[in-house]
C-alpha cells in the first residue's frame, strides 16, 4: 500500500515556493515491524532532489539551499 502526500515547500533563504509530492509505501507482503517501507519523491516540480546516505535531500533550484531532508524509510 502506498500513500501520496503533496506538500508545498518554501526555501528559507530566498523564499522560492513550489509543490512536491512524496510517496510513502509498505509492500503488501511486509511482516509487521519488518522495516521494509519506503519514501520516494513522486513529483518534484523544479526542486533539486538528491539521494545520499539513506536520505533524500531536497534543495532549492534558485540558491541550492537545503529545504528538507527525509529518510528513505518511513
Amino acid at each position: 500500500m502506498a500513500y501520496l502526500t503533496p506538500k508545498t515547500l518554501t526555501c528559507p533563504s530566498c523564499g522560492h515556493t513550489g509543490p512536491l509530492s512524496w510517496i510513502t509505501g509498505v509492500p503488501l507482503d511486509n511482516a509487521p515491524r519488518a522495516g521494509r517501507g519506503y519514501v520516494k519523491v513522486h513529483k518534484s516540480g523544479d526542486w533539486t532532489v538528491e539521494k545520499a546516505e539513506g536520505e533524500t535531500v531536497v534543495r532549492c533550484p534558485t540558491c541550492t539551499t537545503e529545504v528538507t531532508r527525509r529518510s528513505l524509510k518511513p
